[in-house]
């Protein structure tokens, strides 16, 4: 799903849950409108009134929303093999005109 995976590289955490349960907190938070929803990423629960629901999010994506990383940062972490490979690519095939 287009909008499930852009959420992740925009430092958001999508959670799905059943439509039933979905229904049930709005008809809580109608209800008692100082209600709040808090998440642990770390423990992949979400705390609604006291009661805990579990939720999956793959590994890979969790570490990168706990560490504030998104797909730039990834790429900058091996910035010096990036920087490396363009300059041997760039000797190799000088016609490309490229200059480091």
């Amino acid at each position: 799903d287009i909008f499930y995976n852009n959420c992740f590289k925009n430092g958001m955490l999508p959670i799905t849950f059943p439509g039933t349960q979905i229904r049930e907190w709005m008809a809580l938070v109608q209800q008692n409108p100082g209600s709040q929803f808090e998440i642990d990423l770390e423990k992949q629960i979400l705390n609604f009134n006291g009661q805990e629901y579990g939720f999956a999010v793959d590994e890979y994506r969790r570490q990168n929303l706990l560490h504030g990383r998104d797909d730039i940062a990834l790429t900058l972490q091996h910035i010096s093999a990036i920087e490396e490979f363009e300059a041997q690519y760039f000797k190799r095939f000088t016609w490309l005109g490229y200059s480091a």
